[in-house]
């Protein structure tokens, strides 16, 4: 079973994290990745984050909830699939296109990300490398400002459908992450296009507040 969420649970202190997996099932193990928040005049640092990355140590014994989710991929479906994820959106996809490579389907993909610049895009060598294994793959990323020149496949401003068009393929199978306003503008998108609902699939990162028709 493919599941898509783990629960973190610090009991002393009442703190927990909810964080997407980002590895395929392997029997061995589970993979998180959690990006550290750093706070701000309108919002305090992570705490769980930031226990994270500044306390825990490896080989470090923690209290973890079972796996759970129902955002996953359809592995019984061989349409087309486009990941379309904003900031640390993309993390539930690396586990559903890690899936792909290590059980060698070759169902095309088109990869579409973005994120506020070059500098805070996670896993960026990491979705090349595998879209390079998978052979039927195209990455398109979208950095809200480009301030240095880099290859192809790049483009500046928020994430824009209408502008990787031709990388989109008949009966494809829709995944979207991020925010609930990027989730809604680019479901909107697509059943504009007349994009079946039942195509297109979405988990929103942060408090679930989304309604869509």
């Amino acid at each position: 079973m493919i599941w898509s969420r783990i629960a973190l649970n610090w009991s002393w202190s009442g703190h927990g994290l909810i964080s997407s997996i980002s590895c395929a099932p392997n029997g061995e193990f589970y993979r998180i990745s959690v990006k550290k928040e750093h706070g701000n005049h309108q919002r305090p640092e992570g705490y769980v984050s930031n226990l994270l990355h500044n306390s825990i140590q490896h080989g470090a014994m923690i209290e973890v909830a079972a796996p759970y989710g129902d955002f996953v991929l359809d592995t019984e479906n061989t349409n087309p699939i486009v990941f379309i994820s904003g900031g640390v959106g993309l993390t539930p996809f690396m586990s559903m296109l890690d899936y792909l490579i290590s059980a060698g389907n070759k169902r095309p993909v088109t990869w579409i990300h973005g994120c506020r610049g070059y500098q805070v895009h996670a896993f960026k060598d990491i979705v090349r490398e595998l879209s390079e294994k998978h052979g039927t793959m195209s990455v398109h990323t979208f950095y809200d400002k480009i301030e240095q020149q880099i290859e192809d496949g790049y483009y500046e401003g928020f994430v824009d459908l209408s502008k990787v068009q031709q990388a989109m393929q008949p009966g494809a199978q829709y995944y979207i992450c991020g925010p609930g306003a990027f989730i809604k503008k680019h479901f909107d998108y697509l059943r504009a296009q007349g994009i079946l609902r039942q195509a297109i699939h979405f988990e929103e990162f942060g408090p679930a507040t989304l309604a869509v028709g």
